[in-house]
């Protein structure tokens, strides 16, 4: 059995980023190293690895070391209006949670009927891009406003990191010099990805900064964490025949 407290917000930023990829999920909840998700989409072309610290909670107690399956959707429910603390109460059976006055009962899911992938092996990336997330973000806005087919091109190209999208009678290109960016390491390499998939994952990104990894016609990694979580997408890339 799990009990603890935690800020709503914390909690609300952990579901937004589970929520970018998938509704159900296998969560560890373990004594040493928090709750630990690694989680992938009905698609199988987005993954997520997550985990929330034991020092993200004001309160944290675990005997011993279990796993459960949610519904990210019901929780919502919970977290949705929350404001101040949660306290929870886990068991392999259900969930409990008492916010503002509030008392939440959720039946949970049994784990074996939902699949829990593995982190995959380093894919052939060729550069490491560190950059702001609102100028990422404002770039795939822009891109989704242009594009005909809901794609976007993120690459690198001479030490300069391009976003790219095509329309019918549009273009639309961003290009971040090494002045624009935190730091660019690597070779030129250039992947097309769904927006549909990519944009949920960066607008859950709740730092200033975020450190993409990128190659030619493979998987994009995004990574970032703060105080409490660290955060892990893989998304894969749509291969284009030009």
């Amino acid at each position: 059995m799990f009990e603890g407290q935690i800020e709503s917000r914390i909690l609300k930023n952990w579901l937004k980023a589970i929520k970018a990829v998938t509704n159900e999920f296998r969560m560890e909840i373990q004594n040493e190293n928090g709750w630990l998700i690694t989680a992938i989409n009905d698609a199988y072309t987005a993954l997520v690895d997550i985990s929330l610290g034991k020092d993200a909670f004001n309160r944290y107690e675990v005997k011993e070391d279990f796993e459960v399956a949610l519904d990210s959707d019901l929780l919502e429910h919970i977290v949705k209006d929350a404001r101040g603390n949660i306290e929870l109460e886990i068991t392999k059976e259900k969930l409990i949670a008492n916010t503002n006055n509030t008392r939440f009962e959720i039946r949970l899911l049994s784990p074996e009927t939902i699949r829990k992938p593995s982190v995959p092996s380093e894919s052939d990336f060729k550069a490491k891009i560190y950059l702001y997330t609102e100028d990422l973000r404002r770039g795939l806005q822009a891109a989704e406003r242009v594009s005909q087919w809901d794609e976007v091109v993120l690459a690198v190209k001479d030490n300069h990191f391009f976003v790219k999208s095509v329309g019918e009678s549009e273009v639309m290109e961003m290009m971040l010099s090494s002045d624009d960016l935190i730091k660019l390491e690597g070779e030129n390499c250039r992947s097309m990805f769904s927006l549909n998939y990519l944009m949920p994952m960066i607008k859950a990104v709740n730092t200033k900064s975020l450190k993409i990894e990128l190659g030619t016609d493979e998987p994009v990694k995004i990574a970032w964490e703060d105080e409490n979580m660290s955060v892990m997408y893989l998304l894969a890339p749509r291969v284009s025949g030009d």
